[in-house]
């Protein structure tokens, strides 16, 4: 089994959780994912089985859109909803911040800037991860780095009044996914803090709702509003919220985050691990899979003939002559199929030797 499965990670996984059920799901070991999501993220993760493993890079690689709800008025150390509050803004600062400033303010983080990522990240510093810093109480200087917002829009009405637990989410999400999953439970923690117990929490820190009481309790006014993003790789999109707050002078945090797309991947094609389980016992999960090959769409298709697919299948370099079809001006790089059509690798063509050169190649061993 070869291939990638475009998965709808559910609230309370690790992205290393989804590939650890896959793996016990397929049996199968080469198995990586293609960017991680924060545990209280959902959304789509597409894993990577078997030979699809070597395009992991390619995909990680490639923009990715988003659905963030943000509340200002509170900042925390984790820039999301599982850490300690550092800053609340006052009522009146709240009430002194039109409407049209947070869309005007939001708008403008469009093109690129220049984030630092948080501590609670896996963005590594001198060899160490910086959670593993952060947990033990270490906070130190780190680089920022150039991200580069493509696109990003308010999708909901500016929603102001006390925080609390019982939030109405489907008010602020533009996507109907939300509703497409509901039934698998990805909802199930609506309005309430997640709690997770899971040892390999990426952001390396216990979640215990340290403000959670706190913040039910007193009369602490925010300002929540919902906004679609599509980015760069690389971007934190809890940091953006946080830059947003700060920007505006109030701070701001991150409340629920869902991924609808990464690189050709959406999110109303994705599956759950419940269904991918569930296809795997139908003996279907391979019809769910998608093709290598499907990422390099824009490149020439060149097919071998029967006589050289062994050539191809070692991972020989290939002349014109190997191929069946007839090649006047040759592209630089191209997707090479067997006689029988499978996909085996990207060539690249050597200047002025008639011949193409392996780059990538998909072949089990």
């Amino acid at each position: 089994m070869n291939g990638i499965i475009n998965i709808y990670k559910e609230r309370g996984y690790t992205s290393h959780d989804v590939v650890a059920r896959l793996r016990g799901i397929t049996g199968i070991r080469r198995a990586g994912h293609t960017g991680t999501l924060d545990p209280d993220a959902e959304g789509v993760l597409p894993v990577c089985i078997g030979t699809a493993t070597k395009v992991c890079d390619i995909l990680t690689d490639t923009s990715k859109s988003y659905e963030a709800l943000m509340i200002l008025g509170i900042a925390t150390d984790s820039q999301d909803l599982t850490g300690n509050v550092i800053h609340r803004a006052l009522p009146e600062e709240l009430e002194s911040l039109s409407d049209s400033r947070i869309l005007e303010t939001i708008a403008g983080f469009t093109g690129e800037y220049d984030q630092l990522p948080p501590m609670f990240s896996a963005v590594r510093k001198d060899g160490q991860r910086l959670y593993a810093l952060a947990r033990s109480g270490q906070e130190i200087e780190r680089e920022t780095r150039n991200v580069c917002i493509e696109k990003i829009e308010a999708v909901s009405d500016v929603i102001r009044g006390r925080f609390e637990t019982d939030v109405d989410y489907d008010r602020f999400y533009d996507s109907s996914a939300l509703k497409q999953y509901r039934s698998f439970g990805v909802m199930r923690e609506q309005g309430r803090f997640a709690r997770y117990a899971s040892k390999s929490f990426e952001a390396g820190r216990t979640v215990d709702d340290p403000d959670a009481d706190e913040l039910k309790k007193d009369d602490t006014q925010v300002i929540r509003v919902a906004f679609k993003v599509t980015c760069s790789k690389g971007t934190y999109i809890r940091t953006l919220c946080h830059d947003i707050g700060e920007k505006l002078g109030v701070g701001g945090c991150m409340e629920r985050l869902l991924r609808t797309r990464a690189g050709v991947f959406d999110v109303n094609t994705a599956i759950t691990l419940e269904q991918a389980e569930e296809y795997m016992r139908e003996g279907k999960l391979e019809e769910h899979l998608t093709g290598v090959d499907s990422l390099f769409d824009e490149l020439p298709r060149l097919d071998v003939k029967e006589k050289y697919d062994e050539l191809l299948q070692n991972g020989n370099q290939l002349y014109f002559r190997h191929f069946k079809q007839y090649i006047t001006t040759p592209p630089q790089k191209v997707r090479t199929y067997t006689s029988k059509g499978e996909f085996l690798g990207i060539y690249g063509y050597v200047e002025g030797r008639n011949k193409y050169s392996p780059e990538k190649v998909f072949i089990e061993k």
